[in-house]
């Protein structure tokens, strides 16, 4: 399973220049793809009304088989999509996320997007990254990050849209630091705890000194 590493993540995050327009169009899509754990094809069928940047910040997936979720976005992240729905004059009946002549996003367009800020940050820190990325790593990278940050499995499947936990189970199986993670909590079960405290040892070598 490809993911980033939360440190090749914020590195890539880096990558975009929020202070041009279409730098933070891109950042927007890249970051929103991440946040939301979403699929591609969910990503761009979003529309502008069914994100709520303002109190508690949302947006609406349409899944498979025509399932919908509502998924949480981080505050910041909502305060750029404001932003950037009011530099790009986004309106509700149109989709939250267009090319340049104002249709619907690809999927195309969505991996040639990543594939240009994943080299720039890639040519700086080449110990950090995979060889190659799609978009659906960064879904992949978001289950991961929360596996480690001690997320439970039933609310990373909430976010993802799994229809089961099990499958949801892969993160956790595929993660090297969680199996490290449980294997020294399994540890800790069996190995024996201290029967006496410091005091007792202290009269226990004191009596075999002077006995023995």
């Amino acid at each position: 399973m490809n993911y980033l590493t939360v440190q090749a993540w914020e590195i890539l995050l880096k990558s975009f220049d929020l202070s041009d327009n279409s730098g933070l169009r891109d950042f927007c899509i890249i970051a929103m793809l991440y946040e939301t754990g979403a699929r591609v094809s969910e990503l761009i069928s979003i529309r502008q009304s069914e994100v709520r940047v303002d109190g508690v910040s949302t947006a609406v997936l349409h899944g498979k088989g025509g399932k919908t979720r509502i998924v949480p976005i981080d505050k910041t992240l909502a305060q750029h999509i404001q932003k950037y729905i009011s530099l790009f004059h986004i309106t509700k009946d149109e989709f939250l996320f267009m090319n340049s002549q104002r249709k619907q996003l690809t999927r195309r367009g969505v991996d040639y997007i990543l594939q240009k800020y994943f080299r720039k940050a890639k040519e700086k820190y080449p110990e950090l990254f995979p060889k190659t990325i799609s978009p659906h790593c960064l879904r992949h990278s978001r289950a991961m990050h929360l596996l480690e940050n001690d997320v439970q499995l039933i609310y990373i499947r909430d976010l993802l849209g799994h229809s089961s936990v099990t499958t949801t189970e892969i993160y956790s199986k595929a993660n090297p630091e969680i199996k490290r993670k449980h294997i020294l909590d399994a540890t800790k079960l069996i190995i024996d705890k201290e029967d006496y405290s410091k005091e007792q040892k202290a009269d226990l070598l004191s009596w075999l000194k002077s006995n023995i």
